[in-house]
């Protein structure tokens, strides 16, 4: 980390992909911190964020619309060591959480890659050797989706004919995959702002206090 001294105050990307002792190192600063992409709230810190809950809500409910009852969640940890059952992913949260409400959770439609291409397409092809695949796939973001549809094409499994899939994110990726990903949109470069601002109140007004700035997300249909 640079010089504390050289700065004014941090903000960061994420929050679980940093390691503990990082995050400690960052913290013992004393300098404001902001964080994107992950609710710090409850920790004391300000915090940018989209509402992915209602995007995962979203995305569940159109495959419920569609009658698909077997719903899959391929998700990402870049911990080696992940509990499955308590990955750190807030989309993970909210799917365990939905379709446990409505007594639908199944551990074992739960799939773990590390955000990329190739561990999407080697979770979906681990998870195809079972011989029996869900109706429908929801994927952590668009990177890990594509890796997933080069799996479904390699077992001559069709997309959405036979597997829907949503995805997260709506990078230029995913329009321009084959076949296009629906995918929920999130206000990148608006929350990228939106923690400047954030960033510049607690530099400027030491009442401030910790707040948390929520970005709405679209579910784009392709």
């Amino acid at each position: 980390m640079p010089d504390p001294a050289a700065l004014s105050g941090i903000i960061m990307i994420g929050y679980q992909q940093y390691s503990p002792d990082r995050l400690n190192e960052v913290k013992k600063s004393g300098l404001p911190l902001v964080f994107v992409d992950t609710d710090t709230l409850k920790l004391g810190y300000c915090s940018v964020v989209a509402d992915f809950g209602q995007a995962m809500q979203e995305a569940l409910e159109v495959f419920w619309g569609q009658c698909k009852e077997r719903i899959a969640l391929l998700d990402g940890d870049l911990d080696s060591n992940f509990d499955k059952n308590n990955l750190v992913g807030f989309r993970f949260r909210d799917y365990k959480k939905s379709l446990a409400a409505r007594g639908q959770y199944d551990l074992d439609l739960v799939y773990v890659g590390n955000f990329t291409p190739q561990s999407g397409y080697e979770a979906i092809k681990d998870a195809l050797k079972s011989g029996s695949f869900p109706e429908a796939l929801i994927a952590a973001n668009d990177a890990m989706a594509i890796g997933a549809l080069e799996a479904f094409k390699e077992a001559g499994i069709k997309v959405p004919e036979e597997v829907s899939l949503i995805s997260f994110n709506d990078t230029t990726a995913a329009e321009f995959a084959n076949p296009a990903l629906t995918s929920v949109h999130v206000e990148t470069q608006q929350m990228g702002r939106a923690s400047v601002k954030v960033m510049k109140d607690l530099l400027d007004d030491d009442e401030a206090g910790t707040y948390k700035v929520t970005f709405p997300t679209k579910l784009v249909y392709r």
